[in-house]
Protein backbone atom coordinates (compact mmCIF):
# COMPACT_ATOMS: atom_id res chain seq x y z
CA UNK A 1 0.00 0.00 0.00
CA UNK A 2 1.28 3.45 -0.97
CA UNK A 3 -1.08 5.34 1.72
CA UNK A 4 -2.78 4.39 4.33
CA UNK A 5 -6.52 5.22 2.86
CA UNK A 6 -6.23 2.68 0.10
CA UNK A 7 -8.46 0.35 1.68
CA UNK A 8 -11.39 2.79 1.60
CA UNK A 9 -13.87 2.18 -0.71
CA UNK A 10 -15.37 5.22 -2.21
CA UNK A 11 -19.24 5.74 -2.70
CA UNK A 12 -20.27 7.55 -5.78
CA UNK A 13 -23.94 9.04 -5.91
CA UNK A 14 -26.60 7.82 -8.18
CA UNK A 15 -27.65 10.11 -11.33
CA UNK A 16 -31.31 9.70 -9.57
CA UNK A 17 -29.99 10.58 -6.57
CA UNK A 18 -28.40 14.12 -8.48
CA UNK A 19 -31.06 14.59 -10.11
CA UNK A 20 -33.97 14.60 -7.44
CA UNK A 21 -35.47 17.82 -6.45
CA UNK A 22 -34.73 19.52 -3.00
CA UNK A 23 -36.94 18.62 -0.11
CA UNK A 24 -39.45 21.58 0.81
CA UNK A 25 -39.34 22.04 5.02
CA UNK A 26 -42.61 22.46 5.81
CA UNK A 27 -43.52 26.06 7.52
CA UNK A 28 -42.90 26.52 11.24
CA UNK A 29 -46.62 25.81 13.37
CA UNK A 30 -47.57 29.05 15.04
CA UNK A 31 -47.52 29.16 19.33
CA UNK A 32 -49.85 30.17 21.33
CA UNK A 33 -48.44 31.66 24.51
CA UNK A 34 -50.86 32.21 26.91
CA UNK A 35 -50.09 34.58 30.23
CA UNK A 36 -50.19 32.94 33.45
CA UNK A 37 -53.07 34.73 35.48
CA UNK A 38 -53.41 35.29 38.96
CA UNK A 39 -56.54 33.17 39.88
CA UNK A 40 -54.76 30.87 42.24
CA UNK A 41 -53.18 33.47 44.05
CA UNK A 42 -55.24 32.93 47.05
CA UNK A 43 -54.41 29.11 46.88
CA UNK A 44 -51.10 29.86 46.63
CA UNK A 45 -51.09 32.33 49.83
CA UNK A 46 -52.41 29.31 51.44
CA UNK A 47 -49.68 26.84 50.11
CA UNK A 48 -46.83 29.04 51.22
CA UNK A 49 -48.75 29.99 54.92
CA UNK A 50 -49.33 26.17 55.45
CA UNK A 51 -45.78 25.30 55.06
CA UNK A 52 -44.40 28.24 57.09
CA UNK A 53 -46.41 27.79 60.19
CA UNK A 54 -44.87 24.17 59.68
CA UNK A 55 -41.52 25.39 59.56
CA UNK A 56 -42.03 28.07 62.25
CA UNK A 57 -43.04 25.35 64.52
CA UNK A 58 -40.80 23.18 63.82
CA UNK A 59 -37.99 25.83 65.04
CA UNK A 60 -40.16 26.67 68.03
CA UNK A 61 -39.91 23.06 69.37
CA UNK A 62 -36.13 22.88 69.04
CA UNK A 63 -35.53 26.49 70.39
CA UNK A 64 -37.21 25.43 73.28
CA UNK A 65 -35.62 22.15 73.72
CA UNK A 66 -32.05 23.95 73.18
CA UNK A 67 -32.95 25.85 76.31
CA UNK A 68 -34.55 23.42 78.11
CA UNK A 69 -30.62 21.76 78.24
CA UNK A 70 -29.40 24.70 79.32
CA UNK A 71 -31.69 25.08 82.33
CA UNK A 72 -30.65 21.56 83.16
CA UNK A 73 -26.69 22.50 83.07
CA UNK A 74 -26.30 20.25 79.52
CA UNK A 75 -25.61 23.49 77.19
CA UNK A 76 -23.71 26.69 77.55
CA UNK A 77 -25.22 29.53 77.30
CA UNK A 78 -23.63 31.04 74.22
CA UNK A 79 -23.91 27.86 72.29
CA UNK A 80 -27.58 28.09 72.66
CA UNK A 81 -27.55 31.83 72.26
CA UNK A 82 -26.00 31.53 68.86
CA UNK A 83 -28.13 28.61 67.32
CA UNK A 84 -31.71 30.78 68.48
CA UNK A 85 -30.24 33.92 66.84
CA UNK A 86 -29.31 31.72 64.06
CA UNK A 87 -32.79 30.30 64.02
CA UNK A 88 -34.29 33.50 64.19
CA UNK A 89 -32.69 35.24 60.78
CA UNK A 90 -33.60 31.45 58.98
CA UNK A 91 -37.57 32.30 60.08
CA UNK A 92 -36.90 35.69 58.61
CA UNK A 93 -35.17 34.36 55.78
CA UNK A 94 -38.15 31.80 55.33
CA UNK A 95 -40.95 34.74 55.24
CA UNK A 96 -38.82 36.60 52.59
CA UNK A 97 -39.49 33.86 50.60
CA UNK A 98 -43.29 33.95 50.76
CA UNK A 99 -43.63 37.65 51.15
CA UNK A 100 -44.59 38.08 46.94
CA UNK A 101 -47.75 35.79 47.81
CA UNK A 102 -48.19 37.58 50.86
CA UNK A 103 -48.34 41.09 49.49
CA UNK A 104 -51.42 40.38 47.15
CA UNK A 105 -53.71 39.14 49.89
CA UNK A 106 -52.84 42.58 51.87
CA UNK A 107 -49.93 41.23 54.35
CA UNK A 108 -48.43 38.74 56.08
CA UNK A 109 -50.76 39.69 59.42
CA UNK A 110 -53.61 40.60 57.78
CA UNK A 111 -53.96 37.04 55.78
CA UNK A 112 -52.55 35.28 58.67
CA UNK A 113 -56.43 36.16 60.85
CA UNK A 114 -57.90 34.77 57.28
CA UNK A 115 -55.60 31.91 57.36
CA UNK A 116 -56.80 31.37 61.12
CA UNK A 117 -60.49 31.39 60.22
CA UNK A 118 -60.21 29.38 57.76
CA UNK A 119 -58.28 26.56 59.52
CA UNK A 120 -61.26 26.60 62.12
CA UNK A 121 -63.97 26.35 59.47
CA UNK A 122 -62.17 23.06 58.40
CA UNK A 123 -62.21 21.78 61.71
CA UNK A 124 -65.81 22.81 62.21
CA UNK A 125 -65.39 25.38 65.34
CA UNK A 126 -67.01 29.05 64.68
CA UNK A 127 -64.50 31.10 66.00
CA UNK A 128 -67.26 33.82 67.09
CA UNK A 129 -68.97 31.35 69.39
CA UNK A 130 -66.61 33.80 72.21
CA UNK A 131 -67.87 32.40 75.77
CA UNK A 132 -67.29 35.87 77.21
CA UNK A 133 -68.00 38.99 74.85
CA UNK A 134 -64.43 40.18 76.08
CA UNK A 135 -62.38 36.96 74.62
CA UNK A 136 -60.01 37.52 71.30
CA UNK A 137 -61.99 33.98 70.09
CA UNK A 138 -63.69 31.42 70.26
CA UNK A 139 -61.33 29.33 73.21
CA UNK A 140 -62.37 25.64 72.21
CA UNK A 141 -60.07 26.33 69.38
CA UNK A 142 -56.99 27.48 71.30
CA UNK A 143 -54.56 24.49 70.70
CA UNK A 144 -54.99 25.58 67.06
CA UNK A 145 -54.38 28.89 68.02
CA UNK A 146 -51.16 28.90 69.88
CA UNK A 147 -49.68 26.35 66.81
CA UNK A 148 -50.61 28.84 64.14
CA UNK A 149 -49.12 31.78 66.65
CA UNK A 150 -52.50 33.54 66.70
CA UNK A 151 -52.18 34.07 70.89
CA UNK A 152 -48.94 35.94 70.47
CA UNK A 153 -49.77 37.73 67.30
CA UNK A 154 -53.04 39.18 69.18
CA UNK A 155 -50.99 40.51 72.20
CA UNK A 156 -48.77 42.30 69.88
CA UNK A 157 -51.31 43.73 67.82
CA UNK A 158 -53.01 44.66 71.59
CA UNK A 159 -49.32 46.04 72.84
CA UNK A 160 -48.57 47.96 69.69
CA UNK A 161 -52.38 50.11 70.04
CA UNK A 162 -51.64 50.64 73.82
CA UNK A 163 -47.82 52.11 72.55
CA UNK A 164 -48.41 54.43 69.93
CA UNK A 165 -45.26 55.24 68.00
CA UNK A 166 -42.29 57.51 69.20
CA UNK A 167 -43.21 56.52 72.79
CA UNK A 168 -41.19 54.37 75.00
CA UNK A 169 -43.85 51.60 76.73
CA UNK A 170 -44.80 52.27 79.78
CA UNK A 171 -46.72 50.02 81.87
CA UNK A 172 -48.77 51.33 85.02
CA UNK A 173 -49.53 47.37 86.80
CA UNK A 174 -53.08 47.49 86.16
CA UNK A 175 -53.15 44.50 85.42
CA UNK A 176 -50.75 43.23 87.84
CA UNK A 177 -46.57 42.47 87.66
CA UNK A 178 -44.60 39.76 86.59
CA UNK A 179 -43.58 37.84 89.61
CA UNK A 180 -39.76 36.30 89.14
CA UNK A 181 -40.16 34.44 92.51
CA UNK A 182 -43.12 32.20 90.90
CA UNK A 183 -41.28 31.44 87.73
CA UNK A 184 -41.35 27.33 87.05
CA UNK A 185 -43.72 26.99 90.06
CA UNK A 186 -47.01 25.75 89.11
CA UNK A 187 -48.27 29.23 89.59
CA UNK A 188 -46.64 30.89 87.13
CA UNK A 189 -48.45 32.03 83.86
CA UNK A 190 -48.78 29.94 80.70
CA UNK A 191 -50.13 30.22 77.53
CA UNK A 192 -52.98 28.25 78.87
CA UNK A 193 -54.07 31.62 81.27
CA UNK A 194 -55.67 32.57 77.80
CA UNK A 195 -58.27 29.82 78.33
CA UNK A 196 -59.30 31.28 82.13
CA UNK A 197 -59.88 35.02 80.11
CA UNK A 198 -56.57 36.63 80.32
CA UNK A 199 -57.05 38.77 77.28
CA UNK A 200 -54.13 40.04 74.77
CA UNK A 201 -53.87 43.20 76.48
CA UNK A 202 -53.69 41.95 79.64
CA UNK A 203 -50.42 40.58 79.09
CA UNK A 204 -48.52 44.00 78.27
CA UNK A 205 -46.88 43.84 81.39
CA UNK A 206 -44.65 41.33 79.57
CA UNK A 207 -44.89 42.87 76.23
CA UNK A 208 -42.52 45.96 76.99
CA UNK A 209 -39.92 44.02 77.55
CA UNK A 210 -40.51 41.60 74.70
CA UNK A 211 -40.69 44.72 72.37
CA UNK A 212 -37.07 45.53 72.95
CA UNK A 213 -36.32 41.86 71.82
CA UNK A 214 -37.93 41.96 68.31
CA UNK A 215 -38.03 45.16 67.75
CA UNK A 216 -36.78 44.85 64.58
CA UNK A 217 -39.50 42.66 63.08
CA UNK A 218 -42.48 44.67 65.50
CA UNK A 219 -41.37 47.96 63.50
CA UNK A 220 -43.36 47.18 60.42
CA UNK A 221 -46.52 46.45 62.57
CA UNK A 222 -45.97 49.66 64.55
CA UNK A 223 -45.65 51.71 61.67
CA UNK A 224 -48.02 50.27 59.08
CA UNK A 225 -50.16 47.92 61.19
CA UNK A 226 -48.35 44.98 59.39
CA UNK A 227 -45.77 42.93 61.29
CA UNK A 228 -44.06 39.96 60.12
CA UNK A 229 -44.77 36.47 60.87
CA UNK A 230 -41.58 35.92 62.60
CA UNK A 231 -42.73 38.26 65.66
CA UNK A 232 -45.36 35.42 67.06
CA UNK A 233 -42.56 32.84 67.65
CA UNK A 234 -40.22 35.15 68.61
CA UNK A 235 -42.32 36.34 71.53
CA UNK A 236 -43.33 33.05 72.52
CA UNK A 237 -39.96 31.99 72.73
CA UNK A 238 -39.18 34.97 75.06
CA UNK A 239 -41.94 34.38 77.17
CA UNK A 240 -41.81 31.04 77.22
CA UNK A 241 -38.06 31.12 78.38
CA UNK A 242 -38.90 34.33 81.22
CA UNK A 243 -42.02 31.88 82.87
CA UNK A 244 -39.48 28.70 83.10
CA UNK A 245 -36.04 29.13 83.30
CA UNK A 246 -34.18 30.43 86.05
CA UNK A 247 -34.73 34.40 86.26
CA UNK A 248 -30.57 36.13 86.11
CA UNK A 249 -29.31 32.52 85.43
CA UNK A 250 -28.16 34.08 81.32
CA UNK A 251 -27.31 37.62 83.32
CA UNK A 252 -25.27 35.99 85.75
CA UNK A 253 -23.19 33.99 83.47
CA UNK A 254 -22.45 37.22 81.35
CA UNK A 255 -20.99 38.87 84.67
CA UNK A 256 -18.82 35.62 85.12
CA UNK A 257 -17.23 36.24 81.41
CA UNK A 258 -17.23 39.84 82.26
CA UNK A 259 -15.13 39.52 85.76
CA UNK A 260 -13.19 36.68 83.64
CA UNK A 261 -11.97 39.73 81.27
CA UNK A 262 -11.57 42.32 83.96
CA UNK A 263 -9.17 39.78 85.80
CA UNK A 264 -7.18 39.00 82.92
CA UNK A 265 -7.06 42.44 82.03
CA UNK A 266 -5.73 43.16 85.62
CA UNK A 267 -3.13 40.61 85.87
CA UNK A 268 -1.67 41.71 82.41
CA UNK A 269 1.57 44.05 82.43
CA UNK A 270 0.32 47.92 82.01
CA UNK A 271 2.74 48.27 78.66
CA UNK A 272 0.03 45.70 76.89
CA UNK A 273 -2.42 48.13 75.72
CA UNK A 274 -3.86 45.86 73.06
CA UNK A 275 -5.40 43.90 75.21
CA UNK A 276 -7.03 46.68 77.39
CA UNK A 277 -9.30 47.20 74.36
CA UNK A 278 -11.59 44.30 75.58
CA UNK A 279 -12.84 46.61 78.65
CA UNK A 280 -14.29 48.74 76.19
CA UNK A 281 -17.22 46.93 75.83
CA UNK A 282 -17.82 46.45 79.24
CA UNK A 283 -17.82 50.42 79.74
CA UNK A 284 -21.49 49.83 79.27
CA UNK A 285 -21.73 47.49 82.74
CA UNK A 286 -18.70 49.13 84.26
CA UNK A 287 -19.92 51.53 86.35
CA UNK A 288 -22.91 49.58 87.59
CA UNK A 289 -25.90 51.45 86.07
CA UNK A 290 -27.96 50.15 84.11
CA UNK A 291 -29.17 51.88 81.12
CA UNK A 292 -32.54 50.87 80.45
CA UNK A 293 -33.47 51.77 83.99
CA UNK A 294 -32.20 54.98 84.06
CA UNK A 295 -34.18 56.34 81.21
CA UNK A 296 -37.44 54.36 83.18
CA UNK A 297 -36.15 56.76 86.33
CA UNK A 298 -35.95 59.78 84.49
CA UNK A 299 -39.28 59.18 83.56
CA UNK A 300 -40.82 58.57 87.01
CA UNK A 301 -41.85 54.78 85.47
CA UNK A 302 -40.95 52.02 88.06
CA UNK A 303 -37.79 49.69 87.17
CA UNK A 304 -35.65 47.17 88.83
CA UNK A 305 -32.09 47.52 87.73
CA UNK A 306 -30.60 45.00 85.07
CA UNK A 307 -34.40 43.65 84.63
CA UNK A 308 -33.63 43.49 80.89
CA UNK A 309 -30.49 41.63 81.29
CA UNK A 310 -32.04 39.09 84.13
CA UNK A 311 -34.84 38.12 81.79
CA UNK A 312 -33.83 38.03 78.15
CA UNK A 313 -31.06 35.21 77.91
CA UNK A 314 -30.87 35.66 74.51
CA UNK A 315 -29.45 39.24 74.69
CA UNK A 316 -27.24 37.49 77.63
CA UNK A 317 -25.96 34.74 75.51
CA UNK A 318 -25.05 36.81 72.77
CA UNK A 319 -22.93 39.12 74.77
CA UNK A 320 -21.49 36.25 76.37
CA UNK A 321 -20.63 34.91 72.99
CA UNK A 322 -18.96 38.02 71.68
CA UNK A 323 -16.90 38.61 74.83
CA UNK A 324 -15.26 35.33 75.00
CA UNK A 325 -14.32 35.61 71.21
CA UNK A 326 -12.82 38.57 71.96
CA UNK A 327 -11.46 36.96 74.85
CA UNK A 328 -10.21 34.09 72.81
CA UNK A 329 -8.88 36.69 69.89
CA UNK A 330 -6.42 38.80 72.04
CA UNK A 331 -5.30 35.37 74.29
CA UNK A 332 -4.48 33.80 70.53
CA UNK A 333 -2.66 37.39 69.57
CA UNK A 334 -0.71 37.34 73.18
CA UNK A 335 0.51 33.92 73.10
CA UNK A 336 1.53 34.30 69.73
CA UNK A 337 4.28 36.61 70.69
CA UNK A 338 7.66 34.14 70.46
CA UNK A 339 8.46 33.29 73.96
CA UNK A 340 5.06 34.78 76.15
CA UNK A 341 3.82 31.34 76.66
CA UNK A 342 7.45 29.42 76.74
CA UNK A 343 9.38 31.51 79.19
CA UNK A 344 6.49 31.38 81.54
CA UNK A 345 6.16 27.63 81.14
CA UNK A 346 9.60 27.81 82.86
CA UNK A 347 9.08 30.21 85.23
CA UNK A 348 6.25 28.59 86.46
CA UNK A 349 7.72 25.24 86.78
CA UNK A 350 10.51 26.73 88.82
CA UNK A 351 8.12 28.29 91.44
CA UNK A 352 6.03 24.98 91.74
CA UNK A 353 8.84 22.92 92.18
CA UNK A 354 10.16 25.30 94.97
CA UNK A 355 6.59 25.64 96.53
CA UNK A 356 6.56 28.95 96.24
CA UNK A 357 2.74 28.78 94.67
CA UNK A 358 -0.26 28.81 96.73
CA UNK A 359 -2.44 27.59 93.91
CA UNK A 360 -1.59 26.13 90.43
CA UNK A 361 -2.28 27.77 87.06
CA UNK A 362 -4.81 25.98 85.80
CA UNK A 363 -4.21 26.90 82.19
CA UNK A 364 -0.73 26.38 82.09
CA UNK A 365 -1.80 22.94 83.80
CA UNK A 366 -4.08 22.57 80.83
CA UNK A 367 -1.21 23.36 78.45
CA UNK A 368 1.61 21.20 79.60
CA UNK A 369 -1.52 18.24 79.86
CA UNK A 370 -2.32 18.48 75.98
CA UNK A 371 1.10 19.46 74.25
CA UNK A 372 3.30 17.48 76.84
CA UNK A 373 6.58 18.71 78.60
CA UNK A 374 8.93 18.72 75.41
CA UNK A 375 7.43 21.33 74.29
CA UNK A 376 8.39 23.68 77.25
CA UNK A 377 11.46 21.44 78.08
CA UNK A 378 14.47 20.36 76.21
CA UNK A 379 14.75 16.85 78.01
CA UNK A 380 12.99 16.42 80.86
CA UNK A 381 11.87 19.10 83.43
CA UNK A 382 14.43 19.72 86.29
CA UNK A 383 14.33 20.54 89.85
CA UNK A 384 17.55 22.41 91.04
CA UNK A 385 18.34 25.89 90.72
CA UNK A 386 21.49 24.88 88.28
CA UNK A 387 18.82 22.80 86.30
CA UNK A 388 16.08 25.75 86.10
CA UNK A 389 18.66 28.34 84.62
CA UNK A 390 20.22 25.87 82.05
CA UNK A 391 17.19 25.22 80.83
CA UNK A 392 15.94 28.81 80.68
CA UNK A 393 19.14 29.39 78.89
CA UNK A 394 19.16 26.74 76.07
CA UNK A 395 15.29 28.23 75.59
CA UNK A 396 16.53 31.99 75.40
CA UNK A 397 19.20 29.63 73.08
CA UNK A 398 21.88 31.52 75.05
CA UNK A 399 25.09 29.71 75.98
CA UNK A 400 25.07 28.02 79.44
CA UNK A 401 28.62 28.31 80.15
CA UNK A 402 28.84 31.98 78.93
Amino acid sequence: LSTIFEVLDIYEPSAEFEAAPDIVHPPPAPLDYTVETEEDSEFEALFAMTAIMDDLSRLRSEIRGLWAKYEAGKMDIAAVAVTTSTAIELARSYEDDIRPFMEKQGGSSIFHVKYFGAVLEAFGIDAEAKQKPTDDYNFAAYDIADTLFTNTLINIIAFVRANPLGEIPSYNGLYGWFDEVLVGSADAWDDNDAQNGETGTERDSRCATMVFFCRADLSGLIRRRQGKLVSPPLVQIFDRWTNTLQVGKGWTDLQHIMHTIRKAVDELPTSCKEPQTMLEPLELWDKGLDPIALIRTSLGQPYKDYTYCRRNFLHCGLWVHFLRTLLHQQGVSYASVPGTVLYAAQLYHALQQERCLKHAWQDMETLRKIQGNSTSFIGEPLSSFKGYFNSFCLTLGSSITN
